[in-house]
C-alpha cells in the first residue's frame, strides 16, 4: 500500500531555515517505494507570498529546492485539495475531472516554482501545453493568490480555532478547538459544511485564474483593490457558496445562542 504524504507551507519553511524540525532527506529518499510526497495545494500559494515579502529568502530557496524536488512524486508534486481530491480518492462522481489535466497543471505551477530564478522571473509568464498540446499560460499574481490565501485563512480558524493577521501571521483570536475536536452534534456538523464549501469557492477561483474568454481576455482582473470576475455563471456559483458558508456558520451561531453574522450582499 502507497502512502501520501502532504507538505504544508511550515515543513517547507523548516526545511529552508535551519529551524524547527526539518525532513530528513537521506532517510525520506530510502523509504520512496513506499511513500508519495507531494506539496499540499494550498502551499503554492503561501510559498510564493512568503518569498515575496522576504519571509522566505529567495536564495535560500534556490539552494535547496533541488533536494526538495528530488522527494516529490513527479505525477504529483503539488496534489490538489477539495473536490478534485475526493474525485481521485473516487468520493466525488458527479464532478467533471480530468487527472491527467490536473496533474499537467500542478506539475507545471511546481515547475514555475522550481525553475524561477529570480522574483522576477516566478511573477511572470510561463507557458505550458495542456494535454491535448493547446498552450496555457500561468502567471503567480501575488494579488490573486492573496485571495485564497484569505479563503484558506478563514478555512484554517474553522479547522483550528485560531484567526491569524494575514499580514503579520500573528494571531488575533482564538476559541478552545476547531471544529474537527467538537463532539458531534449540530455545530460541529454546521461548521463542517462552512469549511466544505469555502473549499469549493477556493477551487472554483483557482481554476478560474488560468482561464481565458473567447476574445482571449482573462476572466478574472484586479483593478486596485476591486476583483473582476468576467463570467457571469461562475460569479452566481460563488456567490451561491458563499451565501452556503455563511448560512452554515449562522447554523452554528443559533445552535450556540448567537446573534446571526450578518452577510454583505452580493454585487
Amino acid at each position: 500500500m502507497i502512502t501520501r504524504i502532504l507538505l504544508d507551507t511550515g515543513a517547507i519553511r523548516n526545511f529552508v531555515h535551519p529551524i524547527g524540525p526539518k525532513l530528513e532527506i537521506a532517510t525520506l529518499k530510502t523509504r520512496l517505494w513506499k511513500y508519495r510526497i507531494s506539496l499540499a495545494d494550498g502551499t503554492f500559494a503561501e510559498i510564493l507570498r512568503q518569498l515575496m515579502d522576504s519571509r522566505i529568502d529567495f536564495g535560500e530557496w534556490r539552494s535547496r529546492i533541488d533536494d526538495l524536488d528530488q522527494l516529490l512524486d513527479p505525477r504529483w508534486p503539488i496534489f490538489p485539495g477539495g473536490r478534485e481530491r475526493s474525485a481521485i480518492m473516487g468520493l466525488q462522481r458527479d464532478l467533471m475531472f480530468s487527472q491527467g489535466e490536473s496533474q499537467i497543471y500542478h506539475k507545471s505551477v511546481w515547475n514555475l516554482l522550481r525553475q524561477s530564478s529570480s522574483l522576477g522571473q516566478l511573477t511572470s509568464n510561463f507557458d505550458y501545453q495542456d494535454s491535448a498540446g493547446i498552450p496555457k499560460r500561468l502567471k503567480a499574481d501575488a494579488v490573486r493568490t492573496r485571495t485564497i490565501l484569505e479563503i484558506e485563512d478563514t478555512q484554517a480558524a474553522l479547522q483550528t480555532g485560531i484567526l491569524v493577521d494575514r499580514r503579520s501571521r500573528q494571531p488575533l483570536e482564538s476559541a478552545p478547538t476547531g471544529y474537527p475536536n467538537l463532539p458531534d452534534g449540530k455545530v460541529k456538523s454546521c461548521l463542517e459544511e462552512a469549511w466544505h464549501r469555502l473549499d469549493e469557492v477556493r477551487n472554483e477561483f483557482a481554476k478560474a485564474q488560468l482561464r481565458k474568454l473567447p476574445s482571449g481576455e482573462p476572466v478574472v482582473v484586479q483593478h486596485s483593490h476591486i476583483l473582476e470576475i468576467r463570467d457571469f455563471e461562475l460569479v452566481s456559483t460563488l456567490n451561491s457558496l458563499r451565501a452556503e458558508a455563511a448560512a452554515a456558520v449562522n447554523c452554528a451561531r443559533q445552535a450556540l445562542g448567537l446573534k446571526p453574522m450578518r452577510q454583505h450582499k452580493s454585487s
